[in-house]
C-alpha cells in the first residue's frame, strides 16, 4: 500500500472509511473492530489499518529501472547536480530536498574552493607563510561575503522547490515566509502573485535603509579590520624584519606599523618570548 493512497483519496475527496467499512464487513466478523473506524474522521488510511491491526509493516516496492535511472544521471552530472525531480517523484520531498541542498552546495562551493587554491598556489610560490601572506585576509573577507549571499540565493531556490512540489503552503510554511512580523509596517495593497491584500513597504524606502546598514556594516568592518591588523602586529606576527629580502625600506610592508609592532620586541610591554604576547 502506498503511503500517498490515503493522500490522493482525501484530494479526490473519497470517502474511503465507508466504502472500506462496508468491504471489511463483507471478510470480517468482529463488527466491533470496523465501527471503530468511525473514531478517526480526520486520520489517514494507513493510520487506520495499521491502527486496527491490518497492516503490521509498509514497505513500497522498488522501481529497479528507476532507479537506475536516478543512479546513472547522478554519477553522469556531477557538475550539473542530482536529478532532484528525479528523486522527488520517486523519494518525495524531504528525500529530495536533501539532495536539492547538497547539489547547491556542491555548485556553489566551487568558487571559493578555486579562488583558496589559487590563493595556496600563490603562497607556495612566493614562499610566503599564512601570516606573511597579504592575500590571505581578502580571501577571508571574500569567503565571508560568498557565505552571505549563499544563504540568500538557497533561500529562493528552497522556497521555488516548495512553491514547484506544492509543499509551501503548509501551516509551517505560512508562519514561515508569509507571516507578517509585529514591527513591520506599510500600506495595503493587492499582492501581484497571489492577488490577496497585504502590507507593503515602499520599494524606494527600503533601499535607503539598504544603504545605510550597508554604510554601517562598512564601517564596522573596517574598523574590526584594522583591529585585527593592530593585534597582529603587536603580537609581532607582521614585522619587516621576518623576510628581509623581500620587505625593503622601498618596497615596505603595506600592514606594518613599527609603532605597534615595536611593543613585541625582547624586553618590552608584549614581548614576543613571554606570556605577555598573548594579550593582544
Amino acid at each position: 500500500i502506498s503511503s500517498n493512497l490515503s493522500r490522493k483519496m482525501d484530494l479526490l475527496k473519497i470517502n474511503y472509511r465507508r466504502k472500506l467499512s462496508w468491504k471489511l464487513r463483507r471478510y470480517h466478523s468482529r463488527n466491533d473492530d470496523i465501527n471503530n473506524l468511525k473514531e478517526y474522521p480526520t486520520q489517514s488510511l494507513t493510520f487506520v489499518l495499521e491502527r486496527e491491526g491490518y497492516i503490521e509493516v509498509i514497505a513500497p516496492l522498488h522501481h529497479t529501472s528507476m532507479r537506475k535511472r536516478i543512479w546513472k544521471e547522478t554519477l553522469w552530472h556531477i557538475f550539473r547536480g542530482p536529478p532532484v525531480e528525479l528523486i522527488h517523484n520517486y523519494y518525495g520531498e524531504e528525500i529530495s530536498f536533501y539532495f536539492a541542498w547538497m547539489g547547491f552546495l556542491t555548485q556553489w562551493s566551487c568558487f571559493p574552493g578555486i579562488l583558496g587554491l589559487a590563493t595556496y598556489i600563490l603562497r607556495w610560490y612566493r614562499q610566503d607563510s599564512i601570516m606573511m601572506d597579504e592575500y590571505t585576509p581578502f580571501y577571508g573577507l571574500i569567503t565571508f561575503l560568498w557565505s552571505v549571499f549563499f544563504l540568500k540565493y538557497w533561500k529562493r531556490h528552497e522556497v521555488r522547490l516548495s512553491y514547484h512540489w506544492g509543499v509551501l503552503l503548509g501551516e509551517y510554511e505560512k508562519q514561515k515566509y508569509f507571516k507578517v512580523r509585529p514591527e513591520f509596517h506599510g500600506r495595503l495593497r493587492k499582492s501581484p502573485v497571489t492577488g490577496n491584500l497585504e502590507v507593503h513597504y515602499p520599494y524606494f524606502r527600503r533601499l535607503l535603509k539598504y544603504a545605510g546598514s550597508a554604510l554601517i556594516t562598512i564601517a564596522m568592518l573596517y574598523i574590526a579590520f584594522w583591529t585585527m591588523i593592530s593585534s597582529l602586529n603587536m603580537q609581532g606576527y607582521i614585522n619587516p624584519k621576518h623576510d628581509p629580502s623581500r620587505w625593503t625600506d622601498e618596497n615596505s610592508h603595506p600592514f606594518h606599523w613599527p609603532e605597534l609592532s615595536r611593543l613585541a620586541e625582547p624586553g618590552n610591554i608584549f614581548d614576543i618570548n613571554t606570556m605577555r604576547s598573548l594579550l593582544p
